[in-house]
């Protein structure tokens, strides 16, 4: 009977595993539309002004570039995706991402996030849709990386969390270096 108990506790914590990139998505998606509701306040991104705005020709518009807007979403349903099987696939004596509620979390929203993240971007061509858009794959390329660390050199969370802060951080701090090659202007 405990041990029943105890396996729908766990179920119960383990359904955060979906809930939280199916939240955090869901707002930033209407956190978005009402921040676009009457066209897109900012200076254009400066892909505007060199006529680089990747693989997509700028229109005027509420949606400036609407397929490479659209096609974000599937950062979303990846993430989604991503955590359901972790729900799924629980596995107590697996690693960081098998065993526990907060990895697999976190790693399914950060990933989630780049959708609307992308989206800011895509949908306004603003500077700040563009630092939006950096961030998300910052802080998703940061947390792989110190996941992957601690995995190889057996550190605790303490210093995981550490280095997915630093390596997120860090590159934003870049951004103020005079003549630094990633400073956006």
């Amino acid at each position: 009977m405990e041990r029943e108990v105890l396996r729908q506790r766990c179920a119960r914590k383990r359904f955060w595993i979906v809930l939280a990139p199916l939240l955090s998505s869901t707002v930033s998606l209407l956190v978005l539309a009402w921040a676009g509701r009457n066209g897109w306040s900012g200076d254009a991104d400066q892909c505007v002004a060199n006529d680089g705005c990747y693989c997509e020709e700028f229109r005027d518009g509420l949606i400036r570039q609407p397929v490479n807007t659209w096609s974000c979403m599937a950062f979303v349903f990846a993430g989604l995706l991503c955590a359901v099987h972790a729900m799924r696939n629980h596995d107590p004596r697996g690693g960081r991402l098998a065993s526990t509620v907060i990895h697999p979390a976190v790693i399914a929203t950060i990933m989630a996030l780049i959708g609307p993240a992308s989206m800011a971007l895509h949908a306004s061509m603003t500077k700040w849709g563009g630092e939006v858009d950096g961030f998300s794959m910052n802080v998703f390329a940061a947390y792989c990386l110190a996941l992957g660390l601690s995995r190889r050199f057996g550190w605790n969370d303490t210093r995981l969390w550490t280095i997915a802060l630093l390596g997120a951080v860090i590159p934003i701090g870049f951004r103020f270096i005079p003549g630094f090659p990633i400073r956006r202007e």
